[in-house]
Parts: C-alpha cells; sequence; structure tokens
C-alpha cells in the first residue's frame, strides 16, 4: 500500500461521471470540477488515514473513521456517479490506490454509534483535513458547521 502524490491525482479527471453529474444535480453548489476534486481529495486523505493508522497503531489523534458527513453530500453524489463508469473507476483505483477503493453509504447510521461518539470522531477528523488539506478543504466539506 503505497500513498499516491496528491497533486499527480488531483490531475485526474472523468469527464462522463462529471456530465453525468451536472445533468443530474443542476441545483448543486459545487460545480462538477470542484466536486471531482473534492472527491479525488476525500479517497487520498482516507486512503492516507488508512495508512496512517496502520503504521501508528496506538495515535490516539488517528482513532476516527475517515467518514463524509451530510454536509459532503455533493461531494459523495458525484463519487456515485463515477463508481457507476465501473471499468473506469476500477482502473482509476487500481492505478492510483492498486485496490479497489469501496465506498460505504451511511457508516454511522449503519453503526450501533452513540450521537456523542460520532461527534468525536469528527472532532478528530476536522484536525485532520486542516493538517493534510488545509483551510479550502475544511470549508468546502464542512462549511454548514464552521
Amino acid at each position: 500500500m503505497t500513498l499516491p502524490d496528491l497533486e499527480e491525482l488531483l490531475q485526474y479527471t472523468h469527464t462522463r461521471a462529471m456530465e453525468v453529474y451536472k445533468r443530474n444535480y443542476p441545483d448543486n453548489k459545487l460545480s462538477a470540477e470542484i466536486a471531482m476534486r473534492e472527491i479525488l481529495k476525500y479517497l487520498w486523505l482516507a486512503y492516507k488515514h488508512t495508512l496512517d493508522q496502520k503504521n501508528n497503531p496506538d495515535d490516539e489523534s488517528l482513532k476516527f473513521r475517515c467518514v463524509m458527513l451530510q454536509s459532503m453530500r455533493e461531494i459523495d453524489e458525484i463519487w456515485h456517479e463515477f463508481i457507476l463508469h465501473t471499468k473506469d473507476y476500477s482502473e482509476f483505483c487500481q492505478r492510483y490506490f492498486g485496490e479497489y477503493v469501496h465506498h460505504q453509504p451511511d457508516v454511522f447510521a449503519n453503526l450501533p454509534i452513540l450521537a456523542e461518539e460520532a461527534e468525536a470522531e469528527t472532532a478528530k477528523m476536522l484536525p485532520y483535513v486542516y493538517d493534510h488539506l488545509g483551510e479550502e478543504t475544511l470549508r468546502i466539506w464542512y462549511a454548514p458547521f464552521l
């Protein structure tokens, strides 16, 4: 497992997924181009988080699930459109991550987790996002909370 170079990853684009996103979600605030960039950043961050946890199993600051909150719905929507292009998505995952990157919907909704636990995990995730992707990403992903 190796982490791809973020700048190289951000050069990737999937025109067909972006076209379908534009057609299916004409009222979204995020343009298809921005949503595509943000899903690439999210996939990179989630993969990095997995590697960091594996390499630092005792680090308490890494003990959270790297999930998409409701505020990231538009980013998740372009991921759905991308995944539906199964061959392209599979090839993308292999090229950049060396394995298929699965999508698990509604992680908190499907787990027996208290609201306080979900908030605590989110509180750990926010500085991780900031440290690795910066303030602009934090503002895009979590605008309603800021």
